[in-house]
């Protein structure tokens, strides 16, 4: 029985996902997340009822941007569904600086956020079905933190980032890695302005060396967390 109430609960996610609702207007509120003394700036896609609803962790590509990730909390709320987004440590309005383990802690906020008495009654959360995914950036955070977090069963990535691939790309071409300075540096100065942690930038964790990398940032090594878990790619 668990089983098939599992597989409903991703199948709902999925089809909510690509359906596109016409009949509500978008409820979103600001929010804070207090992640001890850093405090994160994000958005909360209402679903609008007198029910209990499910909830979406929906984690932003990096930089991201200071409302909605792909539109999906948008279309999330108005079926029925809330999402929470939210900018990442260390980038526009949220406070602190920003790194792969960050990235992490500021995932637990948001869980810790959403299960926090005076939000489930204020945004009617359905405390049994909460989900983690995220796009790009984001897609490889929620894997990472499914990963190495066995509470959370269900998790979907869109375009997600293999990291652990990644930066061995980054580490064995010179040219790729010419590209990915540039646009990290860039995201210094851009609209987002990225502060990034000791040891956060790619060419820091290169020096440092990738194999001491965590090892949850790497599909390929943490495959195993992962397969039992109901995931959407």
């Amino acid at each position: 029985m668990r089983q098939v109430s599992k597989y409903f609960s991703i199948v709902f996610l999925l089809t909510t996902l690509l359906s596109i609702a016409q009949s509500q207007q978008s409820n979103s509120v600001d929010i804070t997340i207090d992640r001890g003394s850093v405090f994160l700036k994000g958005k909360f896609y209402v679903a609008a009822g007198e029910s209990i609803f499910p909830t979406v962790i929906l984690l932003h590509g990096f930089p991201g941007n200071e409302t909605d990730v792909l539109g999906i909390g948008d279309k999330l709320s108005k079926s029925g569904i809330n999402a929470l987004t939210f900018n990442y440590a260390g980038s526009y309005q949220s406070q602190g600086a920003t790194s792969l383990e960050n990235n992490q802690k500021d995932i637990d906020a948001a869980f810790d956020f959403i299960r926090q008495p005076d939000n489930i009654r204020k945004f009617k959360i359905d405390t049994t079905c909460i989900y983690l995914g995220g796009w790009c950036h984001g897609g490889g955070m929620a894997l990472a933190y499914a990963a190495s977090h066995p509470e959370v069963t269900t998790v979907f990535s869109i375009a997600g980032n293999d990291l652990g691939e990644f930066m061995r790309t980054y580490a064995g071409n010179s040219e790729f890695q010419k590209i990915v300075d540039q646009m990290f540096g860039d995201m210094i100065v851009s609209p987002a302005a990225v502060r990034f942690d000791k040891g956060g930038l790619p060419k820091e964790m290169a020096e440092t060396g990738i194999e001491k990398m965590n090892p949850i940032f790497d599909l390929k090594k943490n495959a195993p967390q992962l397969a039992k878990k109901d995931i959407l790619l």
